[in-house]
C-alpha cells in the first residue's frame, strides 16, 4: 500500500499526537501512529486510556490497508520542505516502512523499521457527540485551578456538574483545595455529571473549530437497583475525534463552598491595571526565597495599593494601581501572587471578601465565579506569610468516606506528606493521629496502584510474547509435517 499526504496536514496530525504520545512507555507500539485507509485516510494514537483520530482531508492511497510507525519518524520529516510538499509513505515486508519526501524538485527517500499492526490495542469507544459551542473554552479556563497533585486523583480534572436549573445547567468546576473556578454559562446535552482528567490535548489551542461532545455510560447493578456510571467522554473538533476515560471518583460538593455575593470589602480592578499586574506579578513571583504573597490593602482616595510580603533582609516591591482600580472598605488581604494571576488571566475583575481571614470571591458577569482563599500575614508587612488555618469552608464528607481528603477546600496550605517510618507521638490529639494514618494509608494505595500498573504492562507483554511464540511452534509443526510428508 502507498499512501501519500500533505506536509501541512501531517504537521497539524503530529502536533495534536505530541500531547498524548508518552516520551517512555513500557509498550513500544504505544509510541507510535497508526495509519489506516478504508475509504477515508485516518490516523490515531494512544496511551491506553486517551485516543485521538485524525482525518486527513488531502490524503490519498492505492488501496486500503494500515501500518504503525513511530511518531519520532514522522516529526524528523516535516522541518524539511513547505507545507504543500508531499511524503509518501509504502508498506514494505517485516513492517518496514518506506519513506519518500519530495521536497520541491528533490526527492529524499529512506526506510524505518515499523510495528506490528495487529498488535495495536484496539480499545475504541463509540461516543456520540452532539454540538456545545463553548465547551473548550470553559474547559482551558478551569484547567489552571485543577490540582496537579497526583495523589488527588480526583482532583485532577474538570468537572461538568448538570444539576444546575434554568437555560444554563451545566457548569464546569476546577479546584486544588486552595482555589476553586467554575463556570455556569452552558446548556450542553449531557444528563450525568462527567468527571474529565486535565489533559494536554484538551488544553492545545489547535482545537479551534466548532466543537462537540458526548459521553459513554455503563449499567451497574447492585443488590437494590441499576445505576448508569460514565465510563468515557468524547469530544469531536474539526479533522480531530478524542476518547478519554473519565476519573471514577466523587467530586467535592463545590457548592456549598461559595462565599455570600456581598461582603465588607470590594476590590474592583480596570482592565489597565490589569494588564500591568500580569507583567509585575510574575516578576514578584520569580524572586526571594519565600513563597511569592502579595497583602492587598486601600490607599489614598480609595486607591488599590500592592505591596510584597517578605523578611525585613529582602527588598519589597510596593504599587499603587493608578489606572483607576478601587479598594471600597478598611481590611487588607494577603494573597498567592501566581493565584492572584491566575484569577485575573481567567477574566475575574472584582474581588469581595468579609475580612481578612475570609475567602476571596469574585463574579464575572457571565457565569463565572472564582474563590481564593486568603493567606495569614503578621501585624508588620515584611514577616512572611503563614496559611490560613482551616475554616467553615470545608465542604460535608461525601458518600464516600475514603474520597473524603479530595473533598476539602481549605488552605494555602500545601497537602500534609507523612515521612516514611514516622511513629505517632505522645501530644497528638487523636484527629492528628488520625489524619497521618490517612495520610500514610493513601501513599500506600498509591504505590500498589502503581505496581498493579506495571505489572499490567508486563502481562501485555507476556501475553503478546507467548502469542508469537505459539505462533511460531505452529509454523514449525506445519513445516515438519510437510517434510514427513515428502517421499524420498
Amino acid at each position: 500500500m502507498k499512501l501519500t499526504a500533505t506536509c501541512r496536514d501531517l504537521k497539524n496530525a503530529v502536533t495534536g499526537f505530541s500531547k498524548i504520545v508518552p516520551s517512555k512507555t513500557t509498550l513500544p507500539i504505544l509510541s507510535g501512529i497508526k495509519f489506516k485507509v478504508n475509504g477515508s485516510v485516518t490516523a490515531n494514537v494512544t496511551d491506553l486510556d486517551a485516543t485521538a483520530r485524525y482525518t486527513f482531508n488531502n490524503a490519498s492511497a492505492d488501496k486500503d490497508g494500515e501500518f504503525v510507525i513511530p511518531l519520532t519518524a514522522v516529526k524528523e520529516l516535516l522541518g524539511k520542505g513547505g507545507s504543500e510538499d508531499t511524503i509518501e509513505f509504502e508498506t514494505l515486508p517485516e513492517h518496514r516502512i518506506g519513506i519518500t519526501n519530495r521536497i520541491g524538485s528533490q526527492t529524499v527517500s529512506q526506510t524505518v523499521a515499523g510495528f506490528d499492526p495487529a498488535d495495536w490495542p484496539e480499545n475504541n469507544v463509540a461516543v456520540n457527540t452532539k454540538p456545545a459551542a463553548g465547551f473548550l473554552e470553559s474547559y482551558r479556563k478551569a484547567v489552571p485551578f485543577a490540582s496537579t497533585d497526583s495523589t488527588r486523583y480526583t482532583l485532577n480534572s474538570v468537572h461538568i456538574d448538570v444539576a444546575g436549573k434554568g437555560d444554563t445547567p451545566v457548569t464546569l468546576v476546577a479546584t486544588d483545595g486552595r482555589r476553586l473556578g467554575c463556570w455556569n454559562s452552558k446548556a450542553f446535552d449531557i444528563k450525568l455529571p462527567t468527571i474529565i482528567p486535565t489533559t494536554k490535548f484538551l488544553n492545545w489551542t489547535g482545537l479551534n473549530e466548532p466543537e462537540e461532545i458526548g459521553i459513554a455510560t455503563e449499567k451497574e447493578k447492585d443488590k437494590k437497583k441499576v445505576t448508569e456510571r460514565v465510563t468515557h467522554f468524547g469530544l469531536k473538533s474539526g479533522q480531530w475525534q478524542y476518547v478519554t476515560k473519565t476519573v471514577d471518583g466523587t467530586f467535592p460538593n463545590w457548592r456549598q463552598v461559595l462565599p455570600p455575593v456581598d461582603g465588607k470589602n470590594r476590590i474592583v480592578l480596570t482592565d489597565e491595571d490589569i494588564a500591568m499586574l500580569k507583567k509585575v506579578l510574575p516578576n514578584m513571583a520569580a524572586r526571594g526565597k519565600h513563597a511569592p504573597v502579595i497583602v492587598l490593602s486601600p490607599g489614598e482616595n480609595g486607591s488599590v495599593v500592592v505591596k510584597e510580603n517578605r523578611p525585613p533582609e529582602e527588598t519589597s516591591t510596593r504599587l499603587e494601581l493608578s489606572g483607576g482600580s478601587r479598594f471600597e472598605g478598611k481590611s487588607r488581604v494577603a494573597v498567592s501572587a501566581m493565584y492572584f494571576c491566575d484569577a485575573l488571566a481567567a477574566g475575574f475583575k472584582t474581588f469581595v471578601f468579609e475580612d481578612e481571614l475570609s475567602p476571596l470571591r469574585s463574579d464575572d458577569n457571565a457565569g463565572g465565579i472564582h474563590v481564593l482563599m486568603p493567606m495569614r500575614v503578621d501585624v508588620a508587612d515584611s514577616a512572611p506569610a503563614r496559611p490560613v488555618e482551616e475554616t467553615a469552608v470545608t465542604p460535608k464528607e461525601e458518600s464516600n468516606p475514603i474520597k473524603h481528603e479530595e473533598t476539602t477546600i481549605a488552605t494555602q496550605e500545601a497537602p500534609y506528606k507523612p515521612e516514611k517510618g514516622r511513629k505517632m507521638k505522645k501530644h497528638e490529639t487523636s484527629l492528628e493521629q488520625l489524619q497521618v494514618a490517612l495520610e500514610t494509608a493513601k501513599d500506600k494505595f498509591m504505590e500498589a496502584r502503581q505496581a498493579l500498573c506495571a505489572v499490567a504492562d508486563l502481562l501485555k507483554v507476556a501475553v503478546k510474547e507467548d502469542k508469537q511464540r505459539r505462533s511460531e511452534v505452529d509454523d514449525v509443526r506445519k513445516t515438519l509435517g510437510k517434510l514427513q510428508a515428502l517421499k524420498v
